[in-house]
């Protein structure tokens, strides 16, 4: 099924690069998310302690823009279908970090990911379908599967579907309860955003205590936006 669509994904992923939304972005290129990422993933019969251990090293390599070394080490891994593997790989293709750019082999490498129940490679099939070729029904059913493994930026994208009405009628009461499985699972965005709609009574009563509340949590998280709304409810 995912070979059908993939020209038009790869094509949906390059305007995706091109102009990114904010939070994917943080994403992608956060080494400390990255890392958490290739971390909680890193389970299952085929990912042994050796296994385990490269993919440390590649990821700290990806990093610090170590590329070329990344790129010995996951390719052989990806080769033999290491998920987590597939997924920094398909990183490196989507934004030409040490290889050349090439979505087709991008996106196959993510939708292999995937297909292994590998939540970040779900999360990210996930973010193309909805950012870019907007098929929402895709979307959600990506983030659904990468949620249920507990994965911070699928609850919060969902919750950002909910918020919106993308795909769903909106319904500010299930988006507030994605945001805070997110937040709960480490995300700050999710943080940002429930301190803003309490603090602007967006779907809920305004509640500057509860704003302060998320708010103080995404800081705690490292996230400026909430430190500075943090900063300007408790003023």
């Amino acid at each position: 099924m995912y070979k059908l669509i993939l020209p038009a994904l790869i094509c949906a992923v390059t305007l995706l690069i091109a102009t990114p939304a904010a939070s994917w972005a943080q994403e992608t290129g956060s080494s400390k998310a990255a890392a958490a990422n290739v971390a909680s993933q890193n389970t299952g019969s085929q990912d042994d302690k050796e296994t385990a251990a490269a993919m440390d090293e590649a990821q700290k390599a990806y990093d610090k823009g170590q590329y070329k070394e990344t790129f010995i080490i996951v390719e052989p891994l990806a080769a033999l279908e290491h998920p987590a593997a597939e997924y920094l790989l398909g990183q490196m293709y989507e934004l030409g970090h040490g290889v050349k750019k090439d979505m087709q082999k991008a996106v196959d490498l993510f939708t292999r990911a995937a297909s292994k129940g590998y939540a970040a490679a779900q999360a990210k099939l996930g973010q193309i379908h909805l950012e870019a070729t907007k098929d929402y029904h895709s979307a959600l059913g990506w983030f659904h599967k990468a949620a249920e493994q507990g994965y911070a930026l699928a609850y919060s994208s969902i919750g950002d579907m909910y918020a919106k009405g993308y795909g769903v009628d909106q319904n500010y009461a299930k988006a507030i309860e994605y945001y805070r499985q997110a937040a709960l699972n480490g995300d700050p965005r999710a943080c940002l955003r429930l301190g803003v709609m309490y603090e602007k009574g967006e779907g809920v009563p305004a509640d500057l205590k509860q704003a302060a509340f998320w708010y103080q949590k995404g800081a705690d998280l490292g996230d400026a936006e909430s430190a500075a709304g943090l900063k300007r409810v408790s003023s």
